[in-house]
């Protein structure tokens, strides 16, 4: 179990378990096709970080990318990658080839974590060399006996490959599953996996979230535009992204009550804040996301959400009337614009 209190623990991962320990049945996911609890999401984090992401190495700070859309999967993806000790790389498949391709030879991810097989023929052309790994739309997670490697005709390994009829609860809510981070380091290129524990972790590594570094140690790389030249991966560390969500959290008082609506791409800065003000204070995370016919109107979402606590860009707060809107809404924030 984890040592630290929620506000004691130097590294997102560890604050994240610590909010598990204390209300595990509480709702930590929910979108359009379902809901997880924050056991729930524990566990298929642990069980990804001790599965495929065993291989990365810790003390090398090892990216791993995640060419995810909206939705439960990247968030397992993210805490998984982190209970690793790697850190995560956010990958648009959208991205035109070119720049797909400068940017991952800039980052060197050791692994891709997909979500569609159709964005492998995109990570492909853009002569992305790394294994990539398919996960399931939801975020669930079989119990995986062995790492998975790719497969001898150079697709992506699919994974998990099935679903045992009790994790196939995450999707509807199961065990009582009811109910931008500054100060860049610069710029540049628990317990054991739940009921997969540390078992078959390839390379000789173990994975699933064992107290090791600090928060000096890389959280993310989340590259810049381009716009002025030649995009640039800046690199935020666990200290930064966790000083700036507990000023937030402190100031405002997000707590277990709040519901937290994800509105930004996980390629812009602050769909990390989203992320980390929610699972930090023991909120949930409603998000609006692209699994199951969730990828519709953002503005559908946000007014079936009873999201408290909502972020959003100038210009999408333009198309709003926070009256009828946002009834439930006390903290709106706007932001991630230039003037």
């Amino acid at each position: 179990m984890p040592t630290a209190s929620p506000e004691e623990a130097d590294r997102v991962e560890l604050a994240f378990l610590a909010q598990a320990a204390l209300r595990p049945h509480a709702t930590a996911l929910e979108w359009s096709a379902g809901r997880m609890s924050y056991e729930q999401l524990r566990h298929h984090a642990q069980l990804l970080a001790s599965g495929p992401l065993s291989c990365v190495a810790a003390d090398d700070e090892e990216l791993v990318a995640l060419c995810l859309a909206r939705g439960p999967a990247f968030v397992v993806a993210v805490l998984g990658t982190l209970l690793a000790h790697g850190a995560f790389l956010p990958v648009d498949p959208a991205t035109p080839a070119l720049r797909m391709a400068s940017m991952l030879d800039d980052a060197k991810p050791v692994l891709v974590l997909l979500g569609e097989p159709r964005h492998e023929a995109v990570l492909r052309a853009a002569s992305c060399a790394a294994p990539l790994v398919l996960l399931a739309a939801d975020g669930a997670v079989s119990s995986p006996s062995r790492a998975p490697a790719e497969a001898e005709n150079g697709r992506a390994a699919a994974w998990p490959a099935a679903r045992s009829s009790d994790e196939a609860g995450a999707r509807s809510g199961g065990e009582g599953g009811g109910g931008g981070a500054s100060g860049s380091r610069g710029e540049g290129g628990g317990e054991g996996g739940g009921e997969g524990g540390r078992e078959g972790a390839a390379c000789g590594r173990g994975g699933g979230g064992g107290e090791g570094g600090g928060g000096a140690d890389l959280m993310y790389v989340m590259f810049t535009s381009g716009s002025t030249g030649r995009p640039k991966g800046v690199l935020v560390e666990h200290r930064s992204a966790l000083s700036l969500a507990r000023a937030f959290i402190g100031r405002h008082a997000i707590g277990p009550a709040d519901r937290v609506f994800g509105f930004f791409a996980p390629t812009f800065d602050p769909s990390v804040l989203d992320l980390l003000l929610a699972l930090l204070s023991g909120a949930t995370l409603r998000l609006w996301d692209q699994v199951g016919g969730g990828g519709g109107d953002w503005r559908a979402s946000l007014s079936q959400s009873r999201a408290t606590v909502v972020g959003l860009t100038p210009s999408a707060m333009s198309q709003l009337d926070p009256a009828s809107a946002l009834p439930t809404c006390r903290l709106l924030m706007a932001g991630g614009e230039a003037p």
